[in-house]
């Protein structure tokens, strides 16, 4: 599968996650679909952050595989302690 292929996937697969207080794990267990492409989680690193208002808080993640990385844009609400997804981005790794 090219990555053109693998953001389409990864879209629908998304698109049809629930919000949940760890959108980051939801992603994790999502991407396991993608090993083969992706290879093996190495970590993520915490990118940057933004306060919304009205108890809205973003945050950008990066998650990093051995062949990719996945930028995740989360809104997290306060409140209710769910995070959504705004955004991603995937990228292959070059070395």
């Amino acid at each position: 599968m090219n990555i053109r292929e693998m953001k389409i996937a990864l879209t629908v697969d998304l698109i049809n996650l629930p919000g949940s207080p760890s959108a980051i794990n939801s992603v994790q267990n999502t991407m396991n679909r993608y090993h083969a492409e992706a290879g093996s989680f190495v970590g993520y690193t915490e990118v940057g952050g933004t306060f919304y208002g009205n108890g809205l808080e973003g945050k950008s993640v990066a998650l990093h595989y051995e062949n990719l990385t996945l930028d995740l844009d989360l809104v997290t609400n306060a409140h209710s302690s769910e995070q959504f997804i705004k955004g991603f981005n995937l990228k292959e790794n070059y070395a």
